[in-house]
């Protein structure tokens, strides 16, 4: 995935359809400077990754007029600049940030509940006046008994996959 930031004056803008992927280590940014910045040895790409109320800043040496840049865990946005030689940019291009399945932040990140404990939570969310049931936990399960059945909920082990 490459971004592309134009730069002129002392303004990066990116374009509307720009994004970056949360926990990607390959995102490529790739500048197009205007005659100002053209001779200006040793630029850097400094981005401010905007992560809950935290801003995470990190500077990135470019090779050319790219760099690779890993987008951290979290971020929401991130403000883009460039610095070289005392000349920075004042006005930052900004770039939404998806997070991705790997970000721990992500809602595709965080694993259903196995069957066995979305039945335990179905029992357990009835408020207690409206069960009339007991449940009894043991190492191979659980059996929850009520007025007219018993029912036992197992585990299988990994190395056993008989049914109980």
């Amino acid at each position: 995935m490459t971004i592309e930031i134009t730069v002129r004056g002392r303004r990066s803008r990116a374009s509307d359809s720009a994004h970056l992927i949360s926990c990607n280590s390959g995102a490529q940014l790739r500048f197009s400077f205007d005659s100002e910045w053209e001779n200006l040895p040793r630029r850097t790409a400094r981005i401010h990754f905007h992560i809950g109320r935290c801003i995470r800043t990190e500077d990135y040496p470019l090779s050319g007029d790219e760099c690779c840049i890993r987008v951290p865990a979290g971020a929401e946005y991130a403000e883009i600049g460039v610095y070289a030689n005392g000349r920075i940019t004042t006005e930052s291009a900004i770039v939404p940030v998806f997070r991705s399945i790997l970000d721990p932040e992500s809602p595709c990140a965080q694993e259903p509940p196995d069957c066995y404990q979305q039945i335990i939570a179905a029992f357990f969310g009835v408020p207690k006046r409206y069960r009339s049931a007991h449940c009894l936990g043991s190492s191979s399960g659980a059996f929850l008994c009520t007025d007219s059945i018993a029912l036992l909920m197992t585990k299988e082990d990994s190395h056993d996959t008989r049914t109980r």
